[in-house]
């Protein structure tokens, strides 16, 4: 691919892929760029960090403040939408991520709090979460296809904590209830997770640490202006011109 297209600057954005590709730039001398989603760092990123002309991280204090990386935020596909009408019951999104997490799902299938609930399950634990629930007030389906409609409708979203989780969270001014996966390499979801926590943007509860019960005292206790408090933190957060930066950037060096 090198030898064909013969870049004048290479972007790794981590992973298997991204390492062959980072030494091969270095190995033909094409500035490397590398760029780290999360708020640990991954492998293939520290290994390359040594070779690459410039890091970027999402998030701040993800590389050690001697390697000069910027931050820049991850870039999102998608633009803000305006908040929904206002509604009297509260309007609960809760995201698993694209293959689901039966474990939030065998949890908030139980909720008897009145509220609104919007609810991605994953295909694969789409009719068994449909079956599970006794609330008319309850949308379900696998996949969402327009998360800024969907993040514009909730007041608060319940959800993993993957890199881009986190960012749509701030871009979208979302307060939320973070669950990180537990066994996700070198815990990074918990780190991420306590980006948002950390400033008082979201709440963070440990996968063994939950249950109906805490769930549903989470749910009850916050008030419109916690909701409110939550959402100008995560504002302040938010990095909108993530993609823009580091497209300048690659410009401007190759």
């Amino acid at each position: 691919v090198f030898t064909e297209v013969k870049p004048d600057v290479a972007l790794g954005m981590g992973g298997f892929a991204s390492g062959i590709g980072g030494i091969v730039a270095w190995l033909l001398r094409v500035p490397l760029v590398i760029h780290e989603q999360n708020s640990v760092p991954g492998t293939t990123n520290k290994l390359l960090l040594k070779v690459a002309t410039q890091a970027f991280q999402a998030f701040d204090n993800t590389f050690e403040q001697s390697t000069k990386a910027i931050t820049s935020g991850n870039p999102v596909l998608f633009k803000p939408k305006n908040k929904s009408a206002n509604n009297k019951k509260l309007n609960l999104l809760i995201v698993g991520g694209s293959l689901g997490s039966k474990p939030i799902n065998d949890i908030v299938t139980k909720l008897n709090i009145d509220i609104n609930i919007w609810h991605q399950t994953g295909k694969q634990h789409l009719d068994a979460v449909k079956a599970k629930y006794n609330n008319k007030n309850v949308k379900v389906e696998a996949f969402i296809d327009d998360m800024a409609k969907a993040y514009a409708w909730a007041d608060i979203v319940l959800c993993r904590a993957g890199a881009m989780t986190i960012s749509e969270l701030m871009l979208s001014a979302k307060p939320s209830i973070l669950i990180p996966l537990p066994h996700a390499i070198d815990n990074h979801q918990f780190y991420n997770a306590k980006i948002l926590s950390d400033h008082s943007a979201g709440i963070l509860i440990e996968q063994k640490d939950l249950s109906l019960k805490l769930l549903e005292k989470t749910l009850l206790d916050i008030d419109d202006m916690q909701i409110q408090q939550m959402s100008d933190n995560a504002k302040l957060l938010a990095k909108p011109e993530a993609a823009k930066m580091i497209s300048d950037y690659l410009l401007e060096i190759g």
